[in-house]
């Protein structure tokens, strides 16, 4: 999976992250990069909702500078750089993404930011996911994996 951006000055496109992470469950939203120390270049978080609202992403106990997109419809309406620790911002989107600072400054209010799957990719991950499982020692750790 990889993020790209789609300039709407002159259509250029450029990747902004290999790694890209979306946090599907309540939990991890919650969390997002708190107490997170592994965050570099090349890596995203996403946050997708199901409606346009006022998105708030805080800083709290969050360790580095954060380039932070906030998108409706995969076309960008606010985008911010936040502070650790203390940074907080807010806007209306329907998806918000979190990026290592500095990686998303030739991203501007009205460009389109998409997520690309790559199939090759995500279907051998899944292929060796099922691998593993049937790999295991005993029908136990198997059934219930421990």
């Amino acid at each position: 999976m990889h993020l790209e951006h789609i300039s709407r000055t002159d259509g250029s496109v450029k990747t902004l992250a290999t790694d890209v992470e979306i946090a599907t469950t309540l939990c991890a939203r919650v969390r997002g990069l708190m107490f997170r120390r592994d965050f570099s270049i090349g890596s995203a978080l996403v946050f997708r909702f199901n409606r346009v609202s006022y998105r708030r992403i805080h800083m709290l106990f969050v360790y580095t500078d954060l380039d932070v997109l906030w998108l409706k419809d995969n076309t960008v309406s606010e985008c911010a750089q936040l502070s650790a620790w203390y940074g907080i911002g807010t806007a209306n989107a329907d998806t918000v993404i979190e990026l290592p600072a500095g990686v998303a400054d030739a991203v501007t209010v009205g460009d389109t930011v998409q997520i690309n799957i790559d199939i090759w990719q995500y279907k051998h991950k899944r292929l060796y996911n099922h691998i593993d499982i049937l790999c295991r020692e005993s029908p136990r750790e198997f059934l219930w994996g421990f």
